[in-house]
């Protein structure tokens, strides 16, 4: 994608003209996004939005709050330790209760 200097503009691939957003603009070209995007060998995933815009419609969603309710929609996993410090402790205290009872030559040994 090529983008202004100051990046609120997007230039057509098809017929290089720059606009504030290609989305509305490739019907003009009788092209969605998909084969537009194969055409020019873009990704997938690449936004047909300039970087300024893309950044303004994302503090938006931020300051509606969208994106917060699907972290409530979804249960917290249970029986499993949350954050960083949590799982490398419970890895550690599994490591403890083990140790003593394998051997690194493959024999274990008995609890005689």
């Amino acid at each position: 994608m090529e983008y202004s200097a100051d990046g609120e503009l997007v230039r057509c691939h098809a017929c290089g003209r720059w606009f504030k957003s290609l989305n509305n603009h490739l019907k003009t070209h009788n092209l969605d996004q998909a084969t537009y995007k194969a055409a020019y060998g873009l990704k997938r995933t690449a936004s047909l939005l300039p970087p300024v815009t893309a950044e303004r419609y994302r503090e938006q969603a931020i300051a509606r709050g969208q994106g917060k309710k699907w972290g409530r929609a979804l249960p917290s996993p249970s029986g499993r330790p949350v954050g960083l410090t949590a799982r490398l402790q419970a890895r550690v205290e599994a490591s403890k209760a083990r140790k003593g009872k394998n051997m690194r030559a493959g024999g274990k040994v008995t609890d005689a």
